[in-house]
């Protein structure tokens, strides 16, 4: 759920730092989105197929190689690319957990801590991001995404083993 915390820093360092037009900034958070929206379309209605925490896992280290290799380039059609296959990753591994999450013996509590921990989030990638994206420049932002993605593929590897 990065991309409700991170959309105005995401967009704002794409304008600022990478010096797209709004529209191909806010066009690169919308390809992100786009697939997401289809993979979570795809993937949710099989989800008692398979590992449901390997997949989540899965999906969210394609998310982080995605946004590691974002970090590399500068290019709007790699950079395109990138950001819609790291929303398809991001968008199963969503699936998959949001899915794990409703078979739990009490899920709206589970919800409950997820959210929790998303508004805590928030506030620790909102005041910390924007100050290593000015000090590190444009790249540090997809760093941090990936890195994100990486703790969240960690957490999940620790729990299937």
């Amino acid at each position: 759920m990065l991309d409700l915390v991170a959309l105005p820093v995401w967009v704002g360092t794409l304008v600022s730092q990478y010096r797209f037009d709004p529209q191909q900034a806010g066009g690169l958070a919308t390809l992100f989105l786009v697939g997401a929206a289809l993979a979570s379309v795809f993937f949710a209605s099989g989800f008692t197929k398979g590992n449901a925490r390997c997949a989540a896992a899965c999906g969210f280290g394609i998310a982080a190689l995605a946004f590691a290799l974002s970090s590399q380039s500068t290019a709007f059609p790699v950079l395109a690319g990138l950001h819609f296959v790291g929303g398809m990753a991001t968008g199963m591994a969503l699936s998959f957990a949001h899915g794990t999450i409703g078979h739990a013996a009490n899920p709206h509590r589970v919800f409950a801590y997820a959210g929790l921990v998303i508004g805590i989030f928030g506030i620790l990638f909102l005041g910390t991001t924007p100050g290593i994206v000015d000090k590190f420049g444009g790249p540090a932002l997809f760093v941090v995404f990936a890195a994100v993605m990486l703790v969240a593929t960690g957490e999940l590897r620790f729990q299937v083993s």
